[in-house]
């Protein structure tokens, strides 16, 4: 189980905590600053072991498990390959390992070798093909 903590109690970033629900035991992974705020609203595991979570504002977070890297993902209006919105509502890996995130403005297929985003959905989306 992941569970995100954002600031408020925590100094200096944000901190992932992973629960091993057959231990007990948990792993906390901090940011160096705010890599997650605001507002986690999803977070998922894919094969590759990279750790995503998508916010309602800062667009779509990685961390990489082995070294402990954060990267974002975020909209931009002049990259018609960038995530279709900063606002992420969920996040979902499907059967072919792809990661999907259905942001505030469409769907978005995301291919994380080119950091590109197809978006499939509302308008403006579909041009993006």
């Amino acid at each position: 189980m992941l569970i995100a903590q954002i600031p408020g109690g925590v100094p200096n970033g944000d901190v992932l905590n992973r629960v091993d629900r057959n231990t007990g035991q948990y792993t906390f992974y901090r940011t160096a600053g705010p890599a997650i705020s605001p507002r986690p609203t999803s977070i998922i595991e894919d094969r590759s072991g990279f750790l995503w979570v998508g916010t309602g504002g800062l667009g779509l977070t990685r961390y990489d498990l082995k070294t402990g890297v954060f990267k974002k993902f975020r909209h931009s209006p002049t990259d018609p390959f960038s995530l279709s919105s900063d606002h992420v509502a969920q996040l979902f890996i499907d059967h072919a390992g792809r990661l999907w995130a259905a942001t505030f403005d469409g769907l978005d297929r995301f291919d994380p070798a080119t950091s590109a985003s197809l978006c499939i959905g509302r308008s403006g989306c579909l041009t993006r093909q």
